[in-house]
């Protein structure tokens, strides 16, 4: 295969989550550099946000999230760290089934990695738009896959009603193959 960082779709952030997910056009602030990076350009002061998943239970499974985003010029920008960790996974090999091979090691664990750069900008009162470049980085300490890419996003306060419109396209970028 050679799609890959699939870490990237899980979601950040208490109110974004209750939602389902359902935030692009609600995006506002820190988290909105994952949502929709439209959501930072009228930004107001420095923000930060984070964000700390431990998924199913106790399989040792977590997403982190942080964020940082600050007025700038005619508009703001923003980075974000993503991080999601498989946690501690015994290593098993053919002649080892059971764990415990003295040469391969007792653990390993799965990691992905993901850095963006951020700038939106209102346009008009109404209408804003940002866009996110992102590094991401998946795999296990021998073997690692590499990826590039980007979000764009858009917000429009349409008047009527605090109805607010919202699309983003998130995580385009290249395609990577496992190495190592």
């Amino acid at each position: 295969a050679n799609r890959g960082a699939a870490f990237l779709e899980l979601g950040v952030g208490a109110r974004a989550l209750a939602l389902g997910g359902a935030y692009v056009a609600l995006a506002e602030g820190p988290t909105s550099l994952y949502w929709n990076p439209a959501g930072i350009a009228d930004i107001p002061g420095i923000s930060g946000a984070v964000s700390y998943e431990s998924l199913y239970e106790n399989s040792g499974l977590t997403n982190s999230f942080l964020a940082v985003a600050l007025p700038l010029g005619a508009g703001a920008a923003g980075i974000s760290v993503t991080y999601f960790s498989s946690g501690e996974i015994e290593r098993t090999t053919e002649r080892f089934p059971e764990g415990g091979d003295p040469t391969a090691g007792r653990c390993v664990e799965w990691a992905g990695l993901a850095v963006g750069a951020s700038y939106a900008r209102q346009i008009t009162d109404r209408l804003s738009f940002g866009g996110t470049l992102k590094f991401a980085q998946e795999g296990i300490s021998f073997a690692r896959a590499t990826y590039f890419g980007g979000d764009f996003g858009v917000r429009f306060r349409t008047g009527l009603y605090g109805i607010t419109i919202g699309a983003a396209l998130t995580n385009l970028g290249s395609r990577g193959r496992m190495e190592g």
